[in-house]
Parts: C-alpha cells; structure tokens; sequence
C-alpha cells in the first residue's frame, strides 16, 4: 500500500513538472516573438529614417509630367501593408510598403520644393489622406462607383484646372487617381479639350503618350469612360440634354461567360445584376425576378455550357447616369464583376415607346479584353413603355418639383423686386376702406339684434327684450369695435416695420 502511494505521488510530481515545462515553453517562444518582432521594427524604422534620407526623384516617386504644368503618379496610390504568416515566422508580420499618407507626404515635399509652393491637387481617388504637405491645396472630387464623373463634375474639373494654370505660369497642377489610369487620363484629356488646346480628343491622347515606352494612355480607359468623353463634347457644344425617363424591361446576354470553373473554356456562372443611378444602389435582380435584398446562393441561378442566352426581367425606371454590373456569385464573401456598362439617359437617342440596344464586347467594360468571354458575346437592352403606374409617380414627382420651383422662384423674385412706395401706399388705402366698410357694417342695427347675426348663443325672445340683454348686444358690438381699431393699429405697425 506504501509502495502504491508513493508510486502515484512520483506520477503526479511528474506530470506537474511536464506541465510546468510545457508552460515555460510556451513563455519562452512568447519571448523570442517579442523580441523578434522588435528586431524586424527597428530594421523596418532604420530602412525607412535612411530612406527618408535619400533625395526623392520623379522616378522614385512614380511622378510623370505629362505636360510641363501637369503632373501625375504614373503608379497610382500605393496599396495597403498585407499581414503574412510563414512555417519560420509563426507569427503576424507586417510587410508594409509605403502607406499613402507617407508616400503623398514624400510627393508634396518634392513639388513643394520644385515649384516653390505652387502646386495644386486634383484627387479623383475617392481615398482620403494627409493634406498637410500640401499646405491644404487640395480639390477632391467623389463618384464612388462609378467609373466616370457627372458631366457636370467633369466640366468642374477642368474648369477649375483652367482657372488655376492660367492664373499664374508657375502654378502646377497634380492630379491623379487611385490607379493612376483611367480617371487620370481622362480628367487631362477632357481638359485640353475644353481648354481648345487640341481640336480632337485623338490629338490630345497623342500629345501626351510617353516618349520610349509603351503606355498608351488611350488604351488605358474602359468603354464607359471612352462614352462619356463624347457625351462631354456633345455637352460643350449644345448643353446638358434633358435626362429623360427610360424604363428598362428586360436584359439578354447572348451567350454564357466562364467563370464558373477554373480555365476559360469552363462556359459557366452564376450571374446577378445591379443598377446604379447617380452612384447609388437601386436595383437588384437575381434572374428571378427583383428580389430586393443581398443575393444568396438559394436565389441564384447557375447557367452553364447548354445555355444560349441570360435573361433578366428588370422592370425599373432610370433617369440620369446609369451603371449596369453584371457580377458572379462565388460566395457569400467572394464576388467577381463580369461586365460593367454606364451611360446617361439624356444621350439615348431613340423615341420610340419601345427600343433596345444592342451591346458588342468592346461596349463593355472588364468584358472588353477578357478572354473568359467569347468573342460574339452581346447584351441587349430592351426599353418598353413607362407603366401608368410609375407615370403616376413619375408624374406627381415632377409637379411636387416644379411647384418647389416656382415657389423658389416667386420667393426670389420678391426678394429682388425694387419696393413701389406708391403701391404700398395704394394699398395701404385699400385695406383701410375695406377694414372701415367691415366696421360700419357691424353697427348696431335694429337687425342685427338678433342672436344668430351676432355670433352669440341662442336666447330666448323674451331675454333679447329685457335691458339686461340689450346691454349685452351692445357690450359686444363695442367689442368689435375696439377688436377693429386695435387690427387697424397692428396693421400699420407692420407695414412700418417692413419698410425699415
């Protein structure tokens, strides 16, 4: 029996002293981690305070001047730091490359000090960061999903670059976008266009191609932003048309993209759709009709190789600019945007009741040089007549709107006009007559002792004849009378007040 119990006392020393040294294990490789962290910190900061140290050059900074006055970053902005773990790492590392607010710190020191503080930025990026470096000189312009501004942004846009460089010939101007692409280019373009410095859009691409390389900054934008430089020529010359109402009946795609499966010959997806306008959500459609809520995979259809066509029942009003996405459904957490198309409803030319359009490959934006789609892939768009339902709200809107107009309208009108004293004083004269003629109607008459013609309640015949009742007619008609100069007297205290 002693040997038993010390036998299990030795055992549990035991196990105690295995935990205790997983334990300090355990503690020991916190240890190294904190420490090893800290090391890769401080070569991190030492990289970075010698980095800082080195004279910033346009190629360094990605700077590219496409004119002598306008700059942009060729690379965009950076991207964020991603975590990485590793086998030999066993714990978050933070590979971090330049974040933004350093990177455009870096930039607004280097303008800064070549252009003696002259520097303008135009961010089309829709990210915000540190404006201090450039001393708060900053025009940003927000279209969050959509590829292009409004027109009436775009024209904004170049106007105030107009403004700016044609102030001073020292001032410059940095505009850029998140990628340093399409918005970049085309906010440059519509501005030499404007500014009459190039007769065609093509001449003003081919201006600014960089000599020795490969950029070609026409390629660089998507269809939709391609459309609305012509819509923004159209808008120079003739104004903004009216955007009209369009309701979308229908969308048919012609054919099945592949991106269901892993190559690009796997000719499936599982597609739902999205309308925008003016860059807000307003429309959903899963192929079963509007559901009105996120997409899930009970409400999708998967559509594969046998399939000839996609078909969506819409059925939605739109007015203004318009963005249709098309997009697959991986996962709750993974989408992927097969095609995009925008346009403005004002610039469709068609006024039949009932139209479609017919949208080729190359209309498409992501879908134009994408090799998951065929090559006689099409969209077609399919207008009809707007209800008499959505006429009804289209109709009550547009009164609703035009009365707050005119009502806007009457109010500045009053507020501009020049005051007539020889009206006010006409007037005046009127509402004098009139507030007389009211009291001398409301004097005691042999009628107008009568109960009912007095306003009071009913008496009894007998009471209108006792003194008592006739002393209470009278109080009332004084009443009227005093009530009268009193109303007289306010009158004309607020007509004082309006003319001082």
């Amino acid at each position: 029996r002693q040997w038993r119990t010390w036998c299990a006392a030795l055992n549990v020393k035991a196990k105690m002293q295995k935990k205790n040294g997983i334990q300090q294990a355990l503690s020991d490789m916190k240890t190294v981690k904190t420490k090893f962290t800290s090391f890769l910190s401080g070569i991190s900061n030492q990289l970075s305070q010698s980095s800082s140290k080195d004279t910033k050059t346009p190629d360094k900074l990605a700077l590219r001047y496409v004119t002598p006055r306008i700059v942009v970053l060729s690379k965009g902005l950076p991207k964020k730091g991603k975590t990485s773990k590793s086998l030999f790492l066993p714990m978050d590392v933070m590979f971090q490359t330049q974040s933004q607010n350093r990177y455009m710190g870096d930039v607004a020191k280097y303008l800064t000090k070549e252009h003696r503080g002259r520097c303008m930025v135009w961010n089309l990026s829709d990210i915000n960061y540190d404006t201090k470096g450039f001393n708060d000189q900053i025009l940003q312009f927000n279209f969050h999903g959509m590829p292009s501004p409004s027109l009436e942004n775009l024209h904004q846009i170049c106007k105030s670059l107009d403004s700016w460089l044609a102030a001073e010939v020292d001032n410059v101007a940095l505009v850029h976008c998140a990628s340093g692409k399409g918005r970049t280019y085309m906010a440059i373009v519509s501005y030499m266009y404007y500014s009459k410095k190039f007769k065609t859009y093509e001449e003003a691409f081919k201006s600014i191609e960089q000599k020795g390389s490969n950029l070609n900054p026409f390629a660089l934008l998507v269809p939709s932003q391609h459309r609305y430089l012509q819509y923004f020529s159209t808008y120079l010359r003739d104004g903004l048309p009216k955007e009209r109402e369009l309701f979308i009946s229908e969308l048919v795609c012609y054919g099945v993209p592949a991106f269901g499966g892993k190559s690009s010959s796997d000719r499936s997806c599982v597609p739902y759709l999205q309308i925008f306008q003016s860059g807000k959500l307003t429309h959903t459609n899963t192929g079963r009709g509007d559901n009105g809520g996120e997409p899930t995979a009970d409400n999708l259809t998967l559509y594969g190789p046998d399939d000839k066509e996609i078909n969506f029942k819409i059925g939605h009003l739109c007015q203004g600019d318009i963005v249709i996405r098309m997009r697959h459904f991986r996962s709750i957490r993974q989408r992927t945007t097969m095609f995009r198309y925008s346009f403005n409803t004002g610039f469709i030319k068609d006024t039949g009741k009932s139209f479609s359009i017919v949208l080729e490959k190359t209309d498409l934006d992501v879908a134009k040089e994408n090799n998951r789609f065929q090559e006689d892939f099409k969209v077609e768009l399919r207008f009809s007549e707007i209800p008499p339902e959505e006429k009804k709200t289209v109709v009550e809107a547009e009164v609703k709107s035009a009365k707050l107009t005119q009502s806007k309208k009457e109010v500045e009108s009053k507020i501009s006009s020049p005051i007539n004293d020889d009206e006010v004083d006409e007037d005046i004269t009127q509402l004098e007559d009139r507030l007389r003629q009211a009291l001398a109607d409301a004097e005691i008459e042999d009628k107008v002792y009568e109960p009912e013609n007095l306003g009071l309640a009913s008496v009894e015949s007998e009471e209108i004849q006792s003194p008592g009742s006739f002393s209470k007619i009278v109080d009332a008609s004084v009443e009227v009378q005093d009530d009268g100069d009193q109303l007289l007297a306010a009158l004309h205290a607020e007509l004082a007040e309006d003319d001082v």
